[in-house]
């Protein structure tokens, strides 16, 4: 199971970088910004990406963790309100287990 926290905190880091560095190409050079995605399509893939991620920690949520139905379907709207908000990274980060409930999980 570590393994596998492990496994989405690097792919949440990788879409977490890949946002800020969209952002910054936003907000600092539009006509960059708009030659990556006419050219490359960047605003389709970091959606698609995201939710990707998404629907992958929802799948873990009611899949791998061992936690009661209540807290599995809290944890999946946070994610789920989030996601359509456009705050998906944030959801995701909150969804994450600390070190605390991680060694609860493995009792």
């Amino acid at each position: 199971m570590k393994k596998d926290i492990l496994l989405l905190k690097i792919l949440l880091s990788i879409l977490t970088v890949l946002q800020i560095t969209a952002l910054y190409i936003l907000f600092s050079n539009s006509a960059m910004s708009l030659k990556l995605n006419e050219d490359f399509h960047l605003n389709i893939i970091l959606t698609t990406y995201s939710w990707t991620l998404t629907a992958v920690f929802i799948w873990y949520n009611w899949k791998k963790l061992p936690i009661d139905k209540k807290k599995k379907k809290d944890k999946t709207w946070m994610l789920a309100l989030l996601g359509i908000a456009g705050l998906g990274i944030i959801g995701m980060w909150l969804w994450l287990p600390n070190k605390k409930e991680l060694d609860s999980y493995l009792k």
